[in-house]
Order: structure tokens, then sequence, then C-alpha cells
């Protein structure tokens, strides 16, 4: 028990070094680029801070990357790690780093949701979202994307100048349409007189359509809204991508203490290149530019993580 407390206090050291270099790093350079805005200096500091933040929740795959090569040599340096072998195989190592593993994996799944509330943060004292007569409103369910743009918003007098809505499914606009005829009543949006594309075909729909039931909760002051279906619903390529997150990390552990590099005279070139490898490959597979073929790359990138793990858990 011992043991396993004395890895998780090293391995939080070296994850606090890593933190704290790159935070510092990021927000010196933040600073410098934030220094030619016409504002104030006390806000220009909030607003480097809140960008590094903003930063710092979208890569913590990289964060967890660097705390493991800093939690390999800060054992190596004392022969600690060979001790830490001595006692545990790489299946006892698994199991005492999947707390860690488990923590990082949802963190990474979820990284956009934590890096948006730092962003409303730095909205408000730049004041992006005050004053703005445009909102844009996202719809995601299983049947696709609605994207909702109103423009001309004048909330004191109800007054709405146009929309503009469209629906993407398989990334294509299957539906769109567009009105100027508005009202703003109790809270609904109708449209009248909708000019909508469908099927290659425009044509006007005469009859009125709410656009918006409840147009209250959209009356604040921000100008992207996101909707999303329910937040307890576990989707299939969420599970595969927190799936392959796990890997990844048990990955980069299996690697770096595999028993050929804890020599000291042993270099870590070559557990580096594979590790970083792994790295970009994960973060290439998750960009948006891939969503169109999503649980396919989501797949085969558990599948390259598995056979890697394989292989050096197999000759471990």
């Amino acid at each position: 028990m011992k043991l396993i407390k004395f890895i998780y206090i090293k391995f939080f050291i070296s994850f606090l070094l890593s933190v704290s270099v790159s935070f510092f790093i990021f927000y010196v350079f933040s600073l410098l680029g934030n220094l030619g805005e016409n504002i104030i200096f006390s806000k220009i500091l909030i607003v480097s801070l809140l960008n590094v933040l903003e930063i710092m929740t979208l890569i913590p795959s990289f964060l967890i990357f660097l705390s493991v090569i800093l939690f390999l040599i800060v054992l190596k340096g004392n022969n600690e790690i060979l001790i830490i072998k001595e006692y545990f195989n790489s299946l006892k190592l698994i199991l005492v780093f999947f707390p860690i593993v488990l923590m990082s994996s949802y963190i990474e799944i979820n990284k956009e949701k934590f890096s948006s509330i730092f962003t409303n943060f730095k909205n408000e004292i730049m004041g992006f979202d005050q004053n703005l007569d445009v909102k844009i409103i996202i719809d995601k369910n299983s049947n696709g994307k609605s994207i909702l743009v109103l423009k001309g918003i004048d909330l004191a007098e109800s007054k709405i100048n146009k929309i503009q809505r469209y629906t993407l499914k398989d990334n294509r606009i299957s539906v769109g349409e567009f009105s100027d005829d508005l009202s703003l009543f109790e809270g609904k949006l109708v449209a009248n007189n909708i000019i909508k594309y469908f099927n290659e075909e425009i044509t006007r729909l005469n009859n009125p359509i709410t656009i918006i039931k409840d147009f209250d909760k959209y009356d604040n002051q921000k100008f992207v809204y996101k909707n999303f279906e329910s937040k307890n619903e576990i989707k299939l390529n969420d599970f595969i991508r927190f799936l392959y997150f796990m890997i990844f990390f048990w990955c980069l552990i299996i690697i770096f203490l595999n028993r050929e590099y804890l020599d000291k005279k042993k270099n870590l070139l070559i557990p580096f290149v594979v590790s970083l490898v792994l790295l970009v490959y994960s973060l290439i597979i998750g960009t948006s530019s891939m969503a169109e073929y999503n649980h396919l790359f989501s797949i085969l990138t558990l599948s390259v993580f598995i056979l890697v793990f394989i292989k050096y858990y197999k000759y471990e």
C-alpha cells in the first residue's frame, strides 16, 4: 500500500510539474499576443489566463504524455523504478494506474465541454456577446444537426428581421429554410411565408410555422447556443473513443515502464517517438474533418492501440 501511495505521489508531482511548465509557456505567449489589444492591462492578464485554461483543457492527453515522461525520469534518477518493477508486474501496474487512466479518458472525451466554460467567461469579459443582433442556435440529435441563424434581433421591440435554418445530415445540407416575415409573441417565434429548399426543389410555405417555442431561454447576451440531446445518453462512438483513450494511456505507461528502458544508460528516444506517434495519431483521428468516418476511424484507432498495447505487454 505504501508503494502504491509512493507511485501516486510521484506521478502527481510529475503531472503538477508538466502543468506548471506548460501553463507558464502558454501564458507568456498568450500575454504577448494580447498586449496589442485595446483593453486595460488587468483585463489582458485575466483574458490571457482564461486563454491558457481554455487551451490546457483541450490537450489533456499531451499533459499526461509529458507527465509519464517526467515520472519515468524522476524514478530512474534514484533507481526507484527498479524497486517498483520488482514488486509490480505489468498487470499490477495497469491496475495501479487505472484511476488515473479512467479520469484522464473521461476528461479527454469531454474536453470541449470543459473548454467552453472558459471560452464563455472570456467572451463575457471581452464583451463579445453584448449588444448582438445575431444569434446562432445549434441543435444536434441522432437524426442530424440543425443550425438556426437569427438576424436583426431587437428584444425591446420584440422583433426579429429574418431567420435562416439549415438541416445537415452526413455533413450535407438536406433542408434549407428562409423567412423575413416573423412574429415574436409570448416567447414564441413564428415564421410566415417560409421559402424552403428540399430534394433540390424550392417551395414557398403559406402556413405559419413555430420556429422556437420558448425564446426566453435565448434572450440573454450570447452569440452561439448549443443544444444537444440527452446528456445521459451514451453514444456508441463516445464509448469507443473512451475505450481507445484508456488503451492509449495504458500504452504510454507500458511503453515507458518497459524493462528494456529502465536502465539509466538507456535513452528514452524510442519510447518517446512511439508514444508521440500514438499521441499525434489519436489527435488527428479526433479532428472534426474526420467526422464523416467517425465510427470507422474510432474502431481503427482502438484496434491499433490494442495491438500496440498487446505487443509491449507480451514482451514485458
